[in-house]
């Protein structure tokens, strides 16, 4: 019922992110005019929520085309992050939430039944479940929520969550539920081993889902099958490939923004989405940047001569950083933290890969994966050991 759905997580025409991705997307350089002839349909369809296509004539292979711009990839996923991705990350610290399926289910539910705080979005939701709980309810997930003054184990409260959720949207929604809950029931809850879905041909899959925001904000379509969710992201082809490269670089298909650890390698620290590292500098650029904006409270003050030092010498020293992981699991709380991550990799190593990619004719996400991946491994100095 929301009219088309294209892209990142199927930003549809009816509810209005669809328009708003096209918007940001006419302030950048490369926009080129293509959706103007669209924009008043579209502004008609959100002001009223309609599911109707008329006037649209185009519309998909015009997004399926503009997805060989990178600015349009990067737009939405900035609109993603600020429309649903910060609106649910507030829940999630506001709550204590330790589990990426805890954190993927508010995130999910930012999207499906939307970020507000009314009673059918998910504030609402939330607001709902803490008052089914009025006494102490141990569990054995190991995290547990202070809800009304009372201790709730996470699992207990998650699952009931999803009662409500279920409840408000029907049977709509009962697939996407039910995945989650086969998750829930195989103890899988922070994603350590790779997440299995029964997909809608009763098949279990092992989720190749929207994988640019677990453990700090991550989603899953639930019952989507890995075939399903391929589709739904054909349409930005080098969105799979973040799939791929968290694969290798943290163990699943999904991103983990707040890993953080010495490395053996002789990269000094790596933490974040892409393993930035003290020595190539990358961990830097997201210090900094973090630094210049609005929510920053001097959490790296402490390691940013240091970190800035190495970045410059490219040393893969660790010295004075003691504690420089403790700051950082801390700071990935902070929503805009997350995204500078996101913005970051974007910037450095996704944007100039795929560049090369189009100038090559790349088609398949496989390729652009080994592109994007050889840039944060190799560099893109234009060195001979470079991409």
């Amino acid at each position: 019922g929301g009219g088309l759905a294209s892209g990142y997580i199927n930003f549809t025409t009816g509810n209005g992110d669809a328009l708003e991705v096209i918007q940001e997307y006419q302030k950048t350089a490369n926009y080129t005019g293509g959706f103007d002839k669209y924009i008043g349909t579209l502004k008609k369809l959100a002001a009223t929520h309609s599911s109707s296509t008329a006037g649209l004539d185009g519309y998909c292979d015009l997004w399926t085309k503009s997805c060989k711009d990178p600015n349009f990839f990067a737009t939405q996923i900035a609109v993603a992050n600020s429309r649903y991705q910060a609106p649910s990350l507030k829940y999630v610290k506001k709550l204590g939430i330790q589990y990426a399926v805890s954190r993927s289910v508010l995130y999910d539910t930012a999207i499906v039944n939307g970020p507000k705080d009314t009673s059918d979005n998910i504030g609402g939701l939330v607001r709902a479940t803490n008052a089914m709980f009025t006494k102490n309810t141990p569990g054995n997930s190991g995290s547990m929520l202070s809800i009304n003054g009372v201790k709730v184990d996470e699992i207990a409260w998650l699952k009931k969550f999803l009662q409500i959720r279920l409840s408000k949207n029907g049977v709509g929604d009962k697939a996407n539920v039910n995945g989650y809950l086969y998750i829930i029931k195989h103890g899988n809850y922070d994603w350590d081993s790779p997440v299995k879905v029964p997909g809608p041909d009763g098949k279990i899959y092992t989720s190749v889902l929207w994988a640019h925001l677990a453990k700090a904000a991550a989603i899953t379509g639930g019952s989507r099958s890995a075939l399903a969710a391929a589709a739904s992201t054909a349409q930005c082809s080098s969105y799979i490939s973040y799939q791929i490269i968290n694969l290798y670089k943290s163990g699943s298909v999904f991103s983990n923004p707040n890993n953080c650890a010495k490395d053996l390698g002789g990269l000094g620290y790596t933490a974040g989405f892409v393993k930035f590292s003290t020595k190539r500098g990358d961990l830097f650029q997201v210090v900094d940047d973090f630094k210049q904006t609005a929510s920053y409270k001097g959490e790296f003050d402490a390691y940013y001569s240091t970190l800035e030092k190495y970045a410059s010498k490219h040393s893969g020293s660790t010295q004075n950083l003691d504690g420089l992981c403790n700051v950082w699991y801390n700071a990935t709380t902070n929503p805009d933290f997350y995204t500078l991550q996101a913005k970051v990799a974007q910037r450095l190593y996704e944007i100039p890969s795929h560049n090369y990619g189009s100038s090559l004719g790349v088609q398949y996400s496989l390729t652009y994966a080994v592109l994007y991946d050889t840039a944060i491994d190799n560099g893109l100095s234009g060195t001979a050991n470079s991409l």
